[in-house]
């Protein structure tokens, strides 16, 4: 589990670098079932968030940042704004896959941490944000296709409207 620490120190941290080690970590590391159906033996989820979090952490540092090489277009930070939509595409698609490899292991409270972070950061400034929109709608589907969650979710705010949209 040593590797897992590191793998989640680097998806924190404030260099490039770092987050992009650190995805490419994550999959290497959850990639064996062994870890996927050991990570949370207790079932309380906490093992859990703390994995997500770091990952959302990482990917709101990518938002973050195309967000700056956006407001700052001039034509030599172009190449940066292209690097910075990448990765902010790769970080969602990590979010989404590790979700779609462990989403059978998750508890209420792992459910509702996802559900909020994706409904929340897929809309900017009241629009879609395009590099994360795609994966997290295919991860809230993923979500709501296994059964047992589909029938926890609350019925009110924003998982009543996913669990409605679902219905529809």
């Amino acid at each position: 589990m040593n590797n897992l620490k590191t793998v989640l120190h680097q998806l924190k941290s404030e260099r490039i670098k770092d987050r992009q080690e650190g995805l490419s970590s994550l999959r290497t590391v959850f990639g064996r079932d062994s870890i996927v159906l050991s990570l949370d033996e207790t079932g309380n989820g906490s093992a859990w968030l703390v994995v997500f979090q770091a990952v959302f952490t990482c990917v709101l540092n990518e938002k973050v940042a195309l967000t700056k090489t956006k407001k700052s277009a001039s034509s030599s930070k172009n190449s940066s704004s292209a690097a910075a939509l990448r990765r902010l595409s790769d970080a969602a698609a990590a979010a989404r896959w590790l979700t779609e490899r462990a989403v059978h292991r998750f508890n209420k409270k792992v459910i509702k941490s996802l559900l909020a972070h994706f409904l929340q950061t897929m809309i900017h400034q009241g629009e879609l944000l395009v590099p994360v929109a795609l994966d997290y709608i295919k991860a809230i589907r993923c979500i709501v296709g296994w059964t047992p969650h589909l029938e926890h979710l609350d019925e009110v705010g924003s998982l009543g409207f996913v669990r409605h949209m679902c219905r529809s």
